[in-house]
């Protein structure tokens, strides 16, 4: 879901080269992603992230996740969903990844 702290985080980071949003698959392993009904899916959300915005956006699923993050800087929101996601594909293995604080959603 887009909140306000996502655009916040965009706004510290207009030199990013790409912005990787989670897909409709992640919904398998976090249910709260498939549970929250005013959602935006996957592919509006990334239609709204790009207006306006230079870097390249596009929606990833569980099987393209770890071949998709290939830049030497991970920013991501820190959030308990991010984390996990972050251990569980072995996405800090080769980068530095900085955990941005945002306030998304009550853990």
């Amino acid at each position: 879901m887009i909140h306000a702290g996502y655009e916040a985080l965009f706004d510290r980071h207009p030199d990013a080269r790409e912005t990787l949003l989670l897909g409709g698959s992640f919904g398998d392993d976090y249910p709260v992603l498939k549970k929250e009904i005013r959602a935006l899916g996957p592919e509006a959300a990334a239609r709204y992230v790009r207006q306006g915005r230079p870097a390249k956006v596009r929606v990833v699923e569980r099987a393209d996740l770890p071949e998709a993050v290939t830049a030497d800087l991970l920013v991501v929101p820190d959030e308990e969903i991010m984390r996990d996601v972050v251990v569980r594909y072995k996405l800090e293995s080769g980068r530095t990844v900085v955990w941005e604080r945002t306030f998304l959603r009550w853990d």
